[in-house]
């Protein structure tokens, strides 16, 4: 944690405590002491605090401590801000776009207010979560529905039910890679993106009743299997393997959906 607590002022062989803090679980503060109080600007998260506003302003979006909501969604929703930062992933869901750590604190953080992440152990999923390892040399393609709604009859079964993708070993980033293709692609952390992939919008249906070519499911499964396709022979020169597995996945799809529409097969790209 990096909460301000205490702040001191050293004098000759004393130290004299100037401010010292006690906070809400959502950063409020509870009880303040000491002459540095009215002066100091750093408190909770060692963000600046405005008092009069009741705001921590982090960097990407302010704070509201009283109910422990941000001012504004998840800037992870934002194309510009996906493109600049693309290396980021959000744990939470659109329902908790506004959320601080998706009002769950003892299990996430979010340092700079652009999302929140795992606080414990990446690789260790909560019970109930699916944490996906990507092995060497793979491209994983995943896709399907996300039932993000907890009463949903089928909530569990799809998307929402991945904790993490990361790679097999934190040495093969570089030779594993994962995109997510859906309307919620947001909402599901990937630690290891598929350059060249952009996840559609979360604001944009992506209905995955057809996956031809000429649908809007078959258009972007065209792009990501375009960028898997580039990837690869990139990893061919970075990896020294003979070939790249791209596997793809599918979460949440009914059987009668199965049955009903042609899925995306899984390739091999040869290394010449």
């Amino acid at each position: 944690m990096k909460d301000v607590t205490c702040c001191s002022c050293a004098s000759y062989r004393r130290h004299l405590i100037a401010a010292a803090y006690d906070y809400a679980p959502f950063g409020a503060v509870t009880a303040s002491s000491g002459s540095a109080v009215a002066v100091n600007p750093i408190t909770f998260s060692s963000e600046i605090d405005d008092a009069t506003l009741g705001l921590i302003h982090y960097t990407f979006r302010p704070l509201n401590t009283l109910d422990g909501r941000w001012f504004g969604p998840d800037p992870i929703g934002d194309l510009s801000f996906r493109e600049k930062y693309s290396q980021r992933t959000q744990v939470q869901n659109e329902h908790h776009s506004y959320l601080f750590c998706a009002n769950s604190t003892l299990e996430t953080i979010d340092p700079d207010g652009a999302m929140a992440q795992p606080l414990i152990d990446r690789h260790h999923p909560p019970k109930g979560k699916r944490l996906i390892v990507v092995p060497q040399n793979t491209i994983l393609i995943v896709y399907g529905h996300h039932f993000q709604n907890p009463k949903h009859s089928r909530h569990g079964e799809g998307l929402e039910n991945i904790w993490n993708i990361v790679a097999s070993t934190d040495n093969d980033k570089g030779c594993a890679y994962a995109a997510v293709v859906t309307c919620m692609a947001g909402a599901v952390p990937n630690e290891i993106p598929l350059p060249g992939y952009s996840p559609i919008a979360s604001n944009i249906e992506l209905p995955i009743n057809d996956l031809s070519a000429d649908t809007d499911m078959g258009r972007e499964l065209g792009k990501v299997k375009k960028a898997a396709d580039k990837e690869a022979k990139e990893m061919c020169k970075r990896c020294c393997v003979k070939k790249i597995h791209v596997e793809v996945d599918s979460y949440g799809l009914s059987l009668s959906e199965y049955l009903r529409y042609p899925t995306l097969k899984s390739w091999d790209v040869p290394c010449k």
